[in-house]
């Protein structure tokens, strides 16, 4: 691959100290890229992600770099006033309310939001029975396939 052709967030990945998965992850989104390109696939779909991390790993840095290389190699196309935002879950009734807030106002004057949202699940995970709580979010995230990349953040 030519040089001119790697993007900034690439090479930013790359030089991540450690965080391999991540590496090998950016590896295979360029790849998709260059895939699409070839056979004219415009906006190939994407799965949501798990991100699992310990506390200070630098989860917003992740997800700007994820954001970018996204943006700039065209695997999605984004909408709103902000390409990307997090969130917490602690209490999935009120949260996902504060959620589905969020995402209104990430679209502002767009009216739809389209980007990546990492979603921080990290308190949830002392409680062995939120999965079922979770039922709302699971069908918000499946309702916005193809229009927000989620990217779930657990220990």
């Amino acid at each position: 691959m030519a040089a001119a052709s790697i993007s900034q967030y690439y090479r930013a990945i790359q030089e991540l100290w450690g965080m391999e998965e991540f590496k090998v992850f950016a590896d295979k989104l360029l790849l998709t890229a260059e895939n699409a390109a070839k056979r004219h696939i415009v906006y190939p779909p994407l799965p949501n992600l798990i991100f699992a991390a310990t506390p200070g790993v630098g989860v917003t840095k992740h997800l700007h770099l994820l954001t970018g290389l996204l943006k700039e190699k065209k695997l999605m196309r984004f909408s709103g006033e902000t390409d990307y935002f997090e969130a917490t879950i602690r209490n999935p009734e009120e949260d996902f309310d504060r959620l589905l807030l969020r995402t209104k106002d990430a679209a502002g004057f767009y009216g739809n939001f389209r980007g990546v949202v990492g979603i921080d699940l990290t308190a949830l995970f002392k409680d062995c029975e939120f999965f079922g709580s979770l039922r709302k979010l699971m069908e918000y995230v499946d309702y916005q396939y193809g229009r927000i990349l989620f990217v779930f953040v657990i220990p």
